[in-house]
């Protein structure tokens, strides 16, 4: 019974509107559609995200990613993306992709703008999504600086604190100072990321599938 519902589903999710998603956003889909989850999202202009999906019953909300804008809390402008603050699943559902799909749809709704990596801390589970993004052509890559303006110093609109990439691959330059430019720029979480495709594919399947639910725009 279980199998015959995933191949209606996927069936269902491998029309038009979804035909040029990726295998594990279509797992998450496949799941979302089988615990009954729902997305919300909002873009709270100038300066905060939230993605969220939900389901009916306690605990309502599942996994999310929010990010802001505020250069106070990011050590300087980020190439004025949206930083990322927040970002959970809660274990039960963790291991089919909803991380993946939560943080496709953040890069889709902020646009041009982009996104970066949390500048303090980001999780082992997190970096495997700026690992994805760094390696694929999908994306547009942004060099940062750090706060001080080390590799750029003419140019103060990619300065941000870089406090998460010590905890996944930094501290193996602690004797250097400064850490080499090619390293340090070239680190997933030393990057804002940009999706190419502006047509919001990942929204646009959700939304022609059922999913969506609230929206703050």
């Amino acid at each position: 019974m279980m199998e015959t519902l995933r191949r209606t589903i996927r069936r269902i999710i491998q029309e038009e509107a979804c035909a040029t998603l990726n295998d594990k956003i279509y797992g998450a889909l496949e799941y979302m559609m089988e615990q009954g989850l729902k997305l919300e999202y909002g873009l709270y202009a100038p300066d905060f995200f939230t993605v969220r999906l939900v389901r009916n019953q306690a605990p309502k909300t599942i996994g999310y990613v929010e990010g802001t804008k505020d250069v106070q809390t990011h050590g300087g402008k980020c190439h004025n993306a949206y930083v990322v603050g927040a970002a959970n699943v809660k274990p039960i559902h963790r291991g089919v992709g909803l991380g993946a799909l939560m943080y496709d749809i953040a890069l889709e709704i902020v646009g041009e703008d982009g996104m970066a990596a949390d500048r303090s801390s980001v999780s082992h589970d997190a970096i495997r999504n700026w690992n994805y993004f760094k390696r694929s052509s999908d994306y547009e890559k942004k060099p940062l600086d750090d706060k001080k303006g080390t590799y750029t110093p003419d140019n103060t609109e990619d300065d941000c604190d870089a406090g998460s990439y010590f905890e996944h691959g930094g501290s193996l330059f602690a004797n250097e100072n400064p850490v080499p430019k090619e390293y340090f720029q070239k680190h997933p979480l030393n990057q804002v990321v940009v999706k190419k495709d502006k047509t919001k594919p990942t929204l646009t399947c959700i939304e022609k599938n059922g999913l969506l639910g609230k929206k703050y725009v």
